[in-house]
């Protein structure tokens, strides 16, 4: 309230006119000083009489003159009344206003304390000095509540709009109440001042300088100021070998801020990333100030958590815990990993947000930055988008989880087949199949079975195909560069037979080796095998008797046992087997030989005896009896055939 020189609780304003005496007119205000125009009334009262003596009219006779002075007293007083602290002063101080668009009334008290009656005019408007306008600033209603001095209302209240009059008798005040509602643009803790301008219309008349009086009005926006603060129980997850963790919401109503009021009907929702499923049943609702934790969680799913109708007071936190299974490796690999963002939904009036389709809410937090949020609080160049990262007041702090899927498959797992004096090359891929880089590889090759094979070269070839000649250090191969996740290089180990044995086998292990990694989380070692075998050619002499020496031998006759009981004159057919054992190799440029000095002392050759299972050029003994030039196709035989007559004389 603006003070008086003579009243540190009331501003006045009065008119004393005084009449006989010169009226003055006098304006009491801390800002005005006082004038004194000339003016007054005065009633001035004379009386007359007649009379006769003795029938005889006699002169009028005029009385004195008596005079009345009388003093007109014009004052009256303009006193905020809200509730802010400081009573009966010119200013309604920092009223709540329940958000940017929010309404508050503001109530003042008009006391004409002049003893004349007096008409007022009352103004409505915005003032400067603050941060946000008045919308309906000329449009508020005013009710104007007349009272007696003692108390007692006289007839109905009465309303007008901003510049419309009220008039009160002497001795009567008026109790003015409107409400003004901001206009939106304003945010959490900034605030409008708006006057309001009782001017006497009597006063006005003697002088227009002193016959007004304005208060403040003055709101401060209010509105709850959310804190998200989400964390996960584990930040570095191995996918081959975690199946499910822990978040947890912290939402606490900050009491940093000096403008936070309580929350009522919050809804905080969490939309959990693709190949994690929530665990319905391990919701968790706690509060640390005594509001009582919500029990509607019954909107959550596997998907979505959703806890409804939680008041939060100021400074109160509420702690939500849940569990989320993972169920698709392949989609949080591929993702890498996961900054997970929790939304906190809220209406300043009682109506609560509808978790289905919150729509757009008075307040819309968010732990995401790039989500429009609309929190009503302050916050860098834009207030109006979101509020600020922690640490700052209504700090929010996101969760992200890295997800590891570490894996190798080294393939195939090779077979081939060698002469004995052969060699070969086993051809292996290596792939990176994990989402994370893999460098330092190492790898052995073992042999695992017989000791047949040795290994001649070992080779790497990069994916960008560089290729590189191994050498082991005690026994450990070292692949050069890195293989990226989805990329795959080449092991080529080549191997060559010792003279083994045919038909014996040998096998030797690739083992990889992953390097450990920084968390723990190096995938087990991939193995192949290759497998080698050692084929080629078997040769079998086998005969059959002939004793008709005619050349007709069934071929079930032929084998290589000993033939008893032959007698001169008798022929044996001889057939020298040569049997391809490869499975999958032909056999060329064979050629079979059957020394002639072997039997030629004791039997003779039986002219045109001689054939190979080609029916080729063959060459009868001499020397020795000789095949044509025979291709044997893989597991086959072929074979060359003569017969011999025993000798009758020695």
């Amino acid at each position: 309230m603006k003070k008086l020189s003579f009243n540190q609780n009331i501003l006045t304003a009065g008119v004393v006119l005084a009449l006989g005496i010169g009226g003055s007119t006098l304006v009491d205000a801390a800002t005005s000083g006082s004038v004194s125009p000339e003016g007054g009334v005065q009633i001035s009262n004379t009386a007359t009489a007649t009379y006769s003596v003795d029938g005889v009219a006699q002169p009028e006779v005029k009385s004195n003159a008596v005079v009345v002075n009388v003093s007109e007293v014009a004052s009256f007083s303009l006193v905020a009344t809200n509730e802010d602290g400081t009573p009966n002063d010119d200013k309604n101080e920092k009223l709540p206003m329940v958000g940017p668009n929010g309404s508050v009334t503001f109530t003042n008290k008009l006391t004409n304390s002049g003893n004349l009656a007096d008409t007022y005019t009352i103004t409505l408007a915005n003032a400067g000095g603050d941060n946000f306008d008045y919308n309906n600033i000329t449009d508020a209603t005013i009710t104007a509540t007349i009272k007696n001095s003692d108390g007692t209302t006289v007839g109905q209240p009465q309303t007008l709009k901003s510049s419309g009059t009220i008039t009160l008798q002497p001795g009567q005040y008026a109790e003015l109440s409107y409400t003004l509602q901001g206009d939106g643009t304003g945010v959490g803790g900034q605030q409008a001042n708006a006057t309001i301008t009782a001017t006497s219309q009597y006063i006005g008349k003697q002088d227009s300088s002193k016959a007004t009086l304005t208060n403040t009005d003055n709101a401060i926006i209010k509105t709850p100021v959310f804190s998200i603060v989400k964390t996960a129980s584990l930040t570095q997850i191995d996918l081959n070998k975690t199946t499910e963790y822990t978040y947890t919401i912290k939402v606490k109503n900050d009491d940093k801020a000096g403008y936070a009021i309580d929350a009522d009907n919050v809804l905080i929702v969490d939309n959990v990333p693709a190949g994690l499923s929530i665990d319905t049943g391990s919701i968790k609702v706690n509060t640390d100030k005594g509001s009582a934790a919500s029990t509607t969680t019954t909107g959550s799913t596997a998907n979505k958590l959703v806890v409804n109708n939680q008041n939060i007071k100021v400074g109160e936190t509420v702690t939500i815990t849940f569990t989320v299974k993972i169920t698709d490796k392949d989609a949080l690999a591929k993702a890498g990993s996961a900054t997970n963002h929790a939304d906190v939904y809220d209406n300043y009036g009682p109506n609560p947000v509808d978790p289905n389709n919150p729509g757009n809410p008075d307040i819309h937090d968010s732990t995401n930055p790039n989500t429009p949020s609309k929190t009503n609080t302050p916050s860098g160049d834009n207030p109006k988008s979101n509020d600020p990262n922690n640490p700052g007041t209504g700090g929010d702090v996101p969760s992200t989880v890295n997800f590891s899927n570490r894996g190798l498959t080294l393939t195939p797992n090779n077979s081939a087949e060698i002469a004995p004096n052969g060699s070969t090359t086993y051809t292996h891929t290596l792939t990176n199949k994990g989402n994370k880089p893999e460098s330092d590889l190492t790898f052995t090759v073992k042999d695992t079975a017989g000791d047949n094979i040795d290994v001649s070269s070992v080779t790497y070839t990069a994916p960008d195909g560089t290729k590189t000649t191994l050498t082991p250090t005690n026994g450990v191969y070292t692949i050069p560069g890195k293989l990226d996740a989805g990329q795959a290089g080449k092991i080529e180990v080549t191997v060559k037979s010792n003279n083994a044995t045919l038909n014996t086998s040998d096998a030797a292990t690739i083992t990889v080796t992953p390097a450990a990694g920084t968390n723990g989380d190096a995938p087990a070692a991939v193995s192949a095998t290759d497998t080698t075998t050692i084929k080629g050619m078997t040769l079998v002499k086998k005969q059959a008797k002939d004793e008709a020496c005619n050349g007709t031998v069934a071929d079930s006759a032929f084998s290589d046992a000993v033939i008893n009981n032959a007698k001169p004159g008798q022929c044996i057919v001889y057939r020298i087997e040569a049997t391809n054992t490869f499975s999958n190799k032909a056999l060329s440029n064979v050629v079979i030989k059957d020394a002639a000095n072997q039997w030629n002392t004791k039997a003779d050759y039986v002219t045109n005896s001689i054939k190979d299972s080609a029916n080729g050029a063959t060459t009868a003994p001499g020397d020795a009896a000789v095949s044509s030039n025979l291709d044997i196709a893989a597991g086959q035989t072929g074979w060359l055939q003569f017969a011999v007559k025993i000798k009758t004389t020695k």
